[in-house]
């Protein structure tokens, strides 16, 4: 079965590339001038790659079937998903926002039991007008807990917002800690 042929391969060819490009290494060919590309102009390794085979898979149109082409389109976009998801495994970091009245006691606990830093965002609150601070923290995965716990035995009122993000470069993840 051919579309199942082109979900396999992509399935394949993603790990592979995935794992290469992972380790910062090219498998030479078209990764080469992508790879430049996405580093110059700061666009996602996965999607220049993506966007230049199907450039090269759309120029095929004039000597190749369409429906040959349409299946290495599906190939393109599986592999491209399964690279996105093998180049952010294991970078999963989560933003926390914390909206409280005890913002200095929350950041203490920070410091002392979960080992990160944070940063003041200057808020206003959108129903008392309140000028206030919040508390911007990246955690990992096992923080995060730590984090809710400590925040809302301090404030059980206080307003927690955890967003995904998965490349987190800066002091205490890429940089060494000031200590």
């Amino acid at each position: 079965d051919m579309l199942l042929s082109c979900i396999y391969a992509g399935i394949f060819i993603g790990l592979g590339m995935g794992l290469v490009i992972r380790q910062g290494y090219s498998t030479g060919g078209l990764d080469i001038p992508t790879m430049i590309l996405a580093k110059e102009t700061g666009m996602n390794i996965s999607l220049a790659i993506n966007g230049c085979d199907i450039f090269v898979l759309i120029a095929q149109i004039w000597f190749s079937s369409l429906q040959g082409i349409l299946y290495g389109i599906i190939t393109v976009l599986v592999t491209n998903y399964v690279m996105d998801k093998l180049l952010i495994l294991g970078d999963r970091n989560y933003e926390v926002f914390v909206i409280s009245d005890h913002y200095s006691e929350i950041v203490e606990s920070i410091y002392s039991e979960v080992g990160r830093g944070v940063t003041f965002v200057e808020i206003t609150t959108g129903y008392l007008k309140k000028k206030s601070k919040a508390v911007m923290c990246v955690v990992d995965q096992r923080q995060l807990h730590v984090l809710n716990r400590i925040a809302l035995e301090i404030d059980p009122e206080a307003f927690l917002i955890t967003k995904d993000c998965h490349s987190v470069n800066g002091r205490g993840f890429t940089l060494e800690d000031i200590d």
